[in-house]
């Protein structure tokens, strides 16, 4: 099945306006199911129905097809309520092309950049009209803006873009006893954590003693700083945390400060360590869930 494999940002300046080529969307949801979402969209005078699977990462299965515009036209007044319109603006930047969504309606005042890639590790330049990614951000996605759309946020919870955001992971796993600590448990395995992300160009610190309860890493990666705890469960099971280093309190968010890494650097960091421990092989069971404890009700087996 084809996939979608896509990165989005927040717009921050203006420059990409001449650059662009716009169009008129207009599209509906007949479903904002998360594992089935089905879209009806107008483009200018053409018409389009898309199917699209969950999101894991930054990717998605997605199947689109053309329909005859009456047939949208159809369909779009039988969608559920909250039509999303906007004009998208197509930018040609250093080898790829950027979708640009400038909302109306409900939603004016949003403007968000999509990349397409061929690939999650593909490199790409980042233009300098975009700003905050928020890939992870569910509140960006379109069918979830065509139920609370932008206008309706809270002031609270458009300052809560940078805010903090966990990656938490349940797992279980018989780990080894470390040749240099015997309590708490889990030494060995932060070490193995520790020694790949160093392998992958991450620097990190020396782990330290967490609460006597586990051990606790503090990595770092183009400028943001994280930390990752792990802590044994019962029996086999273990949980582990990342997060950014430092989150400001109070009076440091009154004063402007953010915390040390955003909701997509704890994404990236989440996705890498996923891998390692499955390389390992010790990833038996996985359970992510961001900010909040991995019950089995509301986790995913892959980073959310």
């Amino acid at each position: 099945m084809p996939v979608e494999i896509e990165r989005k940002y927040l717009v921050t300046g203006e420059e990409w306006r001449p650059l662009s080529q716009p169009h008129r969307i207009v599209q509906g949801y007949l479903s904002r199911e998360p594992d089935r979402v089905v879209r009806v969209r107008r483009v200018d005078d053409s018409a389009f129905l898309t199917v699209k699977g969950r999101t894991t990462g930054f990717t998605r299965s997605e199947v689109e097809f053309p329909i005859p515009l009456t047939h949208a036209l159809d369909l779009l007044p039988m969608c559920i309520p909250g039509v999303i319109d906007k004009t998208r603006h197509e930018v040609i930047w250093a080898g790829f092309t950027w979708e640009i969504d400038e909302f109306h309606g409900a939603n004016a005042g949003l403007i968000i950049a999509e990349i397409e890639l061929p690939a999650e590790n593909t490199v790409f330049e980042r233009p300098p009209w975009i700003g905050l990614e928020v890939s992870a951000d569910f509140r960006y996605a379109n069918s979830h803006l065509s139920e609370r759309p932008f206008t309706s946020w809270e002031t609270a919870q458009l300052e809560n873009n940078s805010a903090f955001v966990s990656q938490n992971l349940r797992f279980t796993a018989t780990i080894p006893k470390d040749e240099e600590f015997d309590h708490p448990d889990g030494a060995a395995l932060m070490r193995i954590v520790s020694t790949a992300l160093t392998d992958s160009g991450w620097r990190t610190d020396e782990m330290e003693n967490w609460r006597n309860s586990g051990w606790s890493l503090a990595c770092f990666n183009d400028g943001d700083e994280f930390e990752i705890i792990i802590s044994p469960l019962r029996g086999q099971s273990w949980i582990l945390q990342i997060g950014p280093l430092q989150v400001p309190g109070l009076l440091g968010r009154l004063l402007g400060a953010k915390p040390s890494a955003d909701a997509c650097g704890v994404f990236v960091l989440a996705k890498v360590i996923h891998r390692v421990l499955t390389d390992s092989g010790y990833l038996a069971n996985p359970q992510w869930r961001r900010d909040d404890y991995p019950d089995k009700e509301h986790s995913t087996p892959e980073p959310q």
